[in-house]
């Protein structure tokens, strides 16, 4: 349970690189506690945040650190939205899309609620990761888990290059993707996660998308 709680109080400030200046209204698909809409807020990242999360136990908490939250199945009620169109100027889809059973149906409909100078930030877990590929491969291994790249309630799994391909074939464009995880010294939290880092930084990224967890993706309407 304490996993789980955590997982939807994080607060994704690796975010960060990729948010736009002078971002009014933030709706954040997914939002857990609302933690990270709350962020935005408190360091004027962004006016006005809403929320839209399954969970009715993590929306009552957001309900607390958000402007607006709406509960529901995005796939079933992404409808709901429609008084947003053309008025959203951060779209979040954090760990979202893997867990979707039509993510490409998701994205085609969220252009309807970008402003002008609209933008989706997402991100997508690497399956490609040693991580998923070492007991795959060595042990013929694929251990869903309760949280993380094999999380038990994931549908679809992506690595780099069909990340990318879903955007594209949805009609954004990508304008920047970042590997996340123990990537660089100052993402390391363990000592572990410092040997990847100081690895990845030896090779010059070359094994970028085996030591990856996540993709973080930047894409906007073509």
């Amino acid at each position: 349970m304490t996993k789980v709680n955590s997982y939807f109080s994080q607060v994704r400030q690796e975010i960060a690189p990729l948010i736009p200046p002078k971002v009014n209204r933030v709706l954040e698909i997914g939002c857990g506690a609302g933690t990270t809409l709350k962020w935005l807020k408190d360091n004027h990242l962004a006016t006005y945040t809403i929320g839209f999360e399954i969970s009715e136990t993590a929306a009552n908490k957001a309900h607390v650190q958000c402007d607006e939250v709406i509960v529901g199945d995005i796939e079933n009620k992404i409808d709901i939205l429609q008084k947003f169109e053309k008025s959203i100027d951060l779209l979040l889809l954090l760990d979202v899309l893997e867990h979707l059973k039509y993510p490409s149906e998701v994205l085609n409909y969220c252009k309807n609620l970008l402003s002008e100078k609209g933008v989706i930030v997402a991100s997508i877990p690497n399956v490609r990761s040693i991580k998923v590929l070492g007991p795959l491969v060595f042990h013929g291994q694929w251990n869903y888990q309760h949280s993380g790249i094999l999380d038990r309630t994931h549908l679809r799994f992506f690595t780099k290059k069909s990340s990318i391909k879903l955007f594209t074939n949805t009609g954004y464009k990508v304008e920047k993707v970042m590997g996340n995880g123990s990537l660089r010294l100052g993402d390391a939290k363990t000592f572990n996660g410092s040997i990847t880092a100081i690895f990845n930084l030896l090779t010059l990224n070359t094994f970028e998308e085996f030591i990856a967890n996540q993709y973080l993706i930047l894409a906007r309407p073509k």
